[in-house]
């Protein structure tokens, strides 16, 4: 979206939730498995933050 003077428009519509200090750590462990590059710790974090959907079936395990 742009402003009638040309300015970008960013929209935010505070999509939030509360998460448990289990996702908490969850979430942080995935960033940092990221930023390592570590990807199959990447996936099974994905796991463990709920879920991980592949060739469309899913595997869902409730917090690690």
């Amino acid at each position: 979206m742009r402003t009638p003077d040309g300015k970008i428009v960013i929209l935010d519509f505070g999509l939030i939730t509360e998460v448990t200090e289990e996702q908490q750590i969850a979430l942080v462990e995935y960033i940092a498995h990221l930023t390592c590059e570590d990807w199959e710790a990447v996936s099974n974090d994905l796991v463990c933050l709920g879920g991980s959907y592949f060739l469309g079936g899913a595997i869902c395990i409730p917090w690690c």
